[in-house]
C-alpha cells in the first residue's frame, strides 16, 4: 500500500454482538459475491448480490454493510445512512459503519457528531487507517490544526509508507507558514506517488510561496498534464503567472 489510503468496507463475515441465528448458507455465497463485485466495482451486481444474502438472512450485519456501502458509492446518501444504522443495530462493533456514517456527518459539517463516529470506530479498531485520517480531517475542517495534527503525526509513525499523511501534514505547515519544510514533505510525495495530481498542487502552491516561481509553474502543469480537467490547477497556473498569492491547497478526500 504505498502512497494512497485506500479500501472500503466489505465484509464478509461479521460477528454479531445479539443473540442472531448464523446467516443461511445461501446468504453467506451472495455475501461472498457482493463483497467481490464491491471490491471491482461492480455497484448493481454487488447490490443484487447483497439483496439476495437479505432475503435469506434478513438480519445478517455483514451483507447490510455491504449494501450501505453500495449505496454510498452509489451517492443514495440517505439510503446508506439508514442501511449503516440497521448493521449498527444487529452488531454495534461495525467499525466500518462508523466511520462511513462520520464521513456523512461531516459532508454535512456535523463535525462534533464526526469525531463521535470516528472516534468509536478507532475504540473498536485501533490501527483503522481510514478512520484516524478522517478524524484528522474532521479537525482540520472544524479549525483545530492542533488536533487534527495529532492525528496526521500518529498516522506518520504508524505507517510511514502512506503519502497522504505526509501530504496532510505538509499543507499543515504550510497554513503556519512553515514553507521550507513542507516542500521537502511535498517533494516526497510526488516521489512516493508521482500520479497524484493534487500532490503537484500541493506542491506548486508551497513553491510558489518561497518565490520559486519557475519550480512553481512546472509543478502546477504537471498538475495538468495529470488531470486536465483540474479547475483548481488551471487557476493556480494563472495566479502564479499573474504572480498573485494561490490559496491553501486542498487536503485529499475522506477515505472510505
Amino acid at each position: 500500500m504505498r502512497g494512497v489510503l485506500a479500501g472500503i468496507a466489505v465484509l464478509v463475515t461479521a460477528g454479531c454482538a445479539k443473540r442472531i441465528p448464523p446467516p443461511n448458507p445461501e446468504a453467506e455465497h451472495h455475501n461472498e459475491q457482493c463483497a467481490a463485485l464491491l471490491h471491482d466495482g461492480d455497484l448493481e451486481g454487488a447490490r443484487q448480490h447483497c439483496l439476495e444474502a437479505l432475503e435469506y438472512s434478513p438480519r445478517y450485519a455483514a451483507a447490510l454493510l455491504n449494501l450501505a456501502v453500495v449505496e454510498l458509492r452509489s451517492d443514495q446518501k440517505p439510503a446508506a445512512r439508514d442501511t449503516f444504522l440497521k448493521a449498527l443495530a444487529l452488531d454495534e462493533k461495525l467499525s466500518e459503519a462508523h466511520n462511513d456514517l462520520g464521513v456523512l456527518a461531516m459532508e454535512e459539517r456535523r463535525f462534533e457528531e464526526a469525531e463521535k463516529r470516528f472516534k468509536r470506530a478507532l475504540e473498536i479498531s485501533p490501527d483503522y487507517v481510514q478512520a484516524r485520517y478522517n478524524l484528522a480531517l474532521d479537525y482540520y475542517l472544524w479549525k483545530n490544526n492542533a488536533k487534527a495534527k495529532e492525528q496526521v503525526f500518529r498516522l506518520m509513525g504508524t505507517h510511514p509508507e502512506l503519502s497522504d499523511p505526509i501530504h496532510f501534514d505538509a499543507v499543515l505547515r504550510l497554513a503556519d507558514g512553515k514553507v521550507d519544510d513542507a516542500i521537502k514533505q511535498l517533494v516526497q510525495c510526488v516521489t512516493m506517488s508521482p500520479e497524484r495530481s493534487g500532490y503537484w498542487l500541493a506542491l506548486g502552491v508551497g513553491l510558489a510561496r518561497a518565490k520559486r516561481y519557475g519550480e512553481a509553474d512546472e509543478a502546477l502543469r504537471t498538475c495538468l498534464e495529470l488531470d486536465p480537467e483540474d479547475s483548481t490547477c488551471r487557476e493556480d497556473l494563472k495566479l502564479l503567472i499573474g504572480r498573485k498569492e494561490l490559496p491553501p491547497p486542498p487536503v485529499e478526500a475522506p477515505k472510505l
